[in-house]
């Protein structure tokens, strides 16, 4: 018996052990605050999933990796993952410093927020008077694909420090991107390629995220819930939970991406 017909039978007799038990156990289940959306993360040589000995660490992780944080999925940062762009928001997150404080969010300043105006720029963090920093913070929400082109998770990939260029060129190329007719795409209209490579200064040597153009959803099945997973962010009815997704990545970003 071969290993896809062993698959199918197994599948088989769950769903019949199942029957009418589906989603039973998720009664208390409140809506998106009980559940955590994945941050997509690059793995550098000082992250803590690579540390055998920290908490966070992930077997089989390396450097220029990238990681699925709540599923904690690898993937080969060279070959890269599929995704596309369903929303974007840009903030500006207010941290204590390392050690101090509860590890969350000090405060979380909208777009339009003149708190940069505040700051003070020392060892390329901007800092504000009462000592916290501050971070110029864009998220992009994506729906990740599998090799086939299959939807397989609602992720959150952030670009901040050296990466928030890079954000800057993917959004114009975002919207760059023109139906036959000449009408502005939208941005869950286009599958886009997310790769790791590794960028350097005089400062130090870092993975900094690589996004190319891969096609345009040919599937609609992807294109609805690419487009429901961005009315569910623009309606919030999605939560980000940027202390877990700082305490995940916060040694990586303080360490190995320097910021320019």
């Amino acid at each position: 018996m071969n290993q896809v017909t062993k698959k199918k039978e197994t599948s088989a007799i769950i769903a019949d052990l199942v029957g009418n038990d589906v989603n039973m156990g998720f009664e208390n289940v409140s809506g998106q605050e009980d559940l955590a959306l994945p941050f997509l993360k690059k793995l550098g040589q000082l992250s803590p999933e690579l540390n055998k000995s920290n908490a966070s660490y992930v077997e089989g992780a390396q450097a220029g990796m990238i990681l699925n944080t709540v599923t904690k999925e690898l993937f080969d940062g060279t070959k890269g993952i599929k995704i596309i762009p369903c929303y974007y928001n840009r903030e500006y997150i207010e941290w204590a410093e390392r050690g101090q404080g509860t590890g969350a969010p000090v405060n979380i300043h909208p777009k339009d927020s003149d708190i940069m105006t505040k700051t003070e720029s020392r060892q390329g963090k901007e800092y504000l008077p009462s000592g916290n920093y501050v971070e110029d913070t864009r998220s992009h929400f994506v729906l990740q694909l599998d090799d086939k082109y299959n939807p397989i998770s609602e992720a959150l990939l952030v670009m901040k420090g050296t990466q928030r260029k890079k954000s800057k060129n993917w959004m114009s190329q975002q919207m760059m991107q023109k139906l036959p007719d000449g009408r502005s795409m939208p941005s869950f209209g286009v599958i886009y390629t997310l790769k790791t490579v590794q960028e350097s200064n005089d400062k130090g040597t870092w993975y900094g995220w690589d996004v190319t153009k891969d096609k345009v959803v040919d599937s609609k099945e992807t294109f609805l819930r690419a487009k429901g997973f961005y009315e569910s962010m623009k309606k919030g009815e999605k939560k980000v939970d940027h202390g877990s997704q700082d305490s995940a990545s916060k040694t990586e970003t303080e360490t190995a991406d320097v910021p320019f």
